[in-house]
């Protein structure tokens, strides 16, 4: 008795569980051990703590000696120009808004007010802020009561990204370039040059100031000044300009360029070259309260416990935090993402990561290009050409195969230039040169040049039919080609609703054969290889966003700017001519951290995030065809705006069809005169919009009509001044 009474209690709990516990979920998932966070610079904080700052707005911290470490800022507005400024316990990091300051290491941060377009130089000692607003130099008071402009009288035309610093005596240095450095001291009114420019193109300069010491560096030569810039002594020669300076726990120097890292114990009169990780590409180097030396070299950071002799590379427990560029399903049923200068490959789902085997082959770029018998295409630079590179394990390991026909013009070797056909494959350059293989990419002839009497763009995207021997090639600036007979010949099936110039063009292939063709703001579907084409969908007043391939070739349409709260714009569609919204679980994080979407061949869907890693769907999207509930009949939605006014150029006249139909959108007076109408186009049953030109009119109200074949519907517009 006792025994049915568990059953039932336990039968009770089980159904009283929260029905989310069953519903599709996002796992974070562990990520590759590379730590990828691209640091542009790193500093010691007071603490000990070492604290590094991404360009797109990243800070993060590391109490461990860069071990591992931990976001305290996550902000993709910043400016151009950021940087991260500590001045007595207390961080300054400059976005879009304005100024982030914090006194709590991080902890909390408080946003500092600024002028529109502003650029910040340097803040003093003193706490005051030295800025470059439209062209004119303002610094502000301690009790931050104003702004205050600083005359430029002395000062020669600053270059367009001047540097500048302040001290504790009232004085700012602003680096003119080739004119030289030049002081101000507050009260003065004018600016004196204290060391002289070069001659000859500007080179990179860097003006660094610690405590009482002030470096600068002019071409290829340092200076150092500890008098407020009164006198110089040369200090270090350099094949190359430095790129950063650093002061150390134990008040030594650290200097970089691109290769080399310089220590100076005796305040940057006398220098010492250290080895480094890398042979190019450092961006900061920093020495931790541990004597530890820290050195980022995009995407990695490396230490070295022996003032730079031998050197490690930090799996940082970040995992694929940063703007990682792409993340594709391989082939061979793998993952493989494409960072900023390392690929990196999981076999199990993305539970664990791993480097490719790259052999005899220098490096990879992404994206690449997935043939029709499993094996991936890459490009790179191999002994000073341009070489194809191949694998046939789905990117575990890859092998040169041959060299590209020379001199062709190609930005990259990837899924932008190769096409393929039963006949091999298709090589498309730049400026509209096609080359032909049949031996998987050994070698390369010359076939034809796909319009040749037309100015060619270099955003190309070819595409290979998988029902025929069909070649279709999209050009930004030309339009659409296809070819039947292996590259030949071609001709130019662009629909006539197109802009020429400038247009960009993408194709895709869908479910059974639909061409999906997006140009600029609008989707058009060919169900007879281009032939005809059908407008499918719009994107309003902007343009369409990003388009995937679930594992059974559904097409999906993901528009950043559409996410709201925490949900994503996912548009999908079997056919190309209906799109509804994909039903997903709610994001793991905010919508305009989501940098992409990918799909595994068990039809899960990835998330790619600007600071948190990949996620990644428990369970697989079903591949049941949308479904939403049609109007009986044409009918306009909405008008926007609405109100218009009378300096609008266009108002979006929002509709739905219950059928594939002709539209026309015509705008009538009160007295039933036609003032202004759209060109009539076919539409495909489903929900759409388009523009009509208002530029003009006067105020008062008007009849928007919306006629199709069989029906016509209207809407009233008031037009205010």
């Amino acid at each position: 008795m006792n025994g049915k009474w568990l059953l039932f209690v336990l039968t009770l709990v089980f159904c009283s569980l929260p029905v989310t516990l069953l519903a599709q979920q996002w796992e974070k998932l562990p990520g590759p051990d590379a730590a990828n966070i691209h640091v542009n610079g790193m500093m010691n904080a007071a603490s000990g703590a070492v604290l590094a700052y991404q360009g797109f707005g990243g800070i993060l911290k590391s109490t461990d000696d860069g071990a591992s470490w931990e976001y305290l800022l996550r902000d993709s507005e910043t400016v151009s120009s950021s940087r991260l400024i500590l001045r007595d316990g207390t961080l300054y990091f400059p976005t879009e808004q304005g100024v982030l300051s914090s006194t709590d290491e991080g902890a909390t941060w408080q946003l500092i007010e600024m002028p529109s377009d502003y650029r910040l130089l340097d803040i003093s000692p003193k706490h005051q802020f030295l800025i470059l607003s439209k062209g004119k130099l303002f610094y502000n008071s301690t009790m931050f009561e104003g702004w205050f402009e600083i005359t430029q009288e002395g000062l020669p035309k600053l270059p367009p990204n001047p540097s500048g610093v302040g001290d504790d005596q009232n004085h700012w240095f602003i680096d003119a370039g080739t004119q030289g450095l030049y002081r101000y001291t507050l009260g003065d009114q004018k600016w004196t040059r204290i060391l002289a420019g070069y001659g000859g193109d500007p080179y990179p300069t860097l003006l660094y100031r610690d405590t009482d010491v002030l470096f600068y560096c002019k071409e290829n030569e340092n200076f150092v000044s500890t008098d407020g810039g009164d006198t110089w002594e040369s200090c270090l020669y350099l094949h190359s300009s430095v790129s950063g300076m650093n002061r150390a726990p134990d008040q030594s120097l650290l200097t970089w360029n691109s290769n080399n890292i310089y220590h100076s114990t005796d305040n940057g009169r006398s220098w010492d070259n250290l080895k480094a990780p890398v042979e190019s590409g450092i961006n900061a180097v920093v020495k931790s309260t541990e004597g530890s030396l820290l050195l980022a070299s995009l995407p990695d950071i490396h230490r070295s416990t022996d003032m730079g002799e031998h050197w490690e590379l930090q799996r940082c427990g970040l995992l694929m935090a940063g703007r990682y560029v792409r993340m594709d399903a391989t082939p061979g049923q793998h993952l493989f993402c494409g960072l900023s200068e390392r690929q990196l490959i999981s076999t199990d789902y993305g539970d664990s990561w791993r480097t490719p085997e790259l052999g005899e082959v220098p490096y990879l770029i992404e994206p690449y290009f997935y043939s029709r018998d499993g094996a991936m295409y890459g490009y790179t630079r191999a002994y000073g050409l341009n070489a194809s590179i191949r694998s046939t394990d789905g990117g575990i390991s890859w092998s040169l195969t041959g060299f590209v026909p020379s001199p062709v013009y190609l930005l990259q070797f990837t899924a932008t230039s190769l096409a393929e056909t039963d006949n091999g494959l298709f090589l498309f350059s730049a400026n509209g040169e096609v080359y032909h293989s049949t031996d998987q990419s050994q070698s390369w002839e010359y076939v034809s040049t796909v319009a040749e009497d037309k100015y060619s763009g270099t955003e190309l995207v070819p595409m290979g039919l998988h029902e025929s021997n069909t070649l279709l090639c999209a050009f930004s600036s030309n339009g659409v080609f296809r070819s039947t007979d292996h590259a030949v010949t071609w001709q130019d099936i662009t629909p006539e609703q197109t802009v020429q110039w400038p247009g960009y063009y993408r194709l895709m292939e869908g479910r059974n054969g639909a061409v999906l063709l997006q140009c600029n703001r609008t989707l058009y579907c060919s169900t007879d290889q281009g032939d005809s084409w059908h407008v499918v969908l719009e994107g309003g007043s902007k343009n369409l966003g990003e388009f995937l391939l679930d594992a059974h070739r559904n097409v999906y349409e993901y528009r950043p700017s559409r996410n709201t709260e925490n949900e994503l714009g996912l548009l999908r569609t079997k056919d190309g001519f209906y799109w509804a919204q994909a039903e997903l679980p709610e994001l793991p994080v905010a919508p305009d951290e989501v940098l992409g979407l990918t799909f595994d061949d068990q039809n899960r869907l990835y998330l790619r995030t600007a600071f948190d890693g990949i996620y990644r769907m428990s369970d697989a999207l079903t591949d049941a065809a949308p479904t939403a509930t049609l109007p009986q009949h044409a009918t306009i939605d909405a008008l926007s705006p609405q109100p218009a006014s009378v300096h609008s150029s266009a108002i979006s006249v929002h509709f739905s069809l219950p059928a594939h139909s002709e539209v026309t959108v015509e705008l009538f007076d009160l007295l039933g005169r036609k003032q202004r109408s759209t060109v009539s186009a076919e539409y495909a049953a489903g929900t759409h919009v388009t523009r009509l030109p208002v530029r003009g009119l006067t105020p008062g109200v008007y009849m928007v009509r919306l006629t199709t074949g069989t029906t016509s519907t209207s809407q009233t517009l008031l037009v205010q001044q």
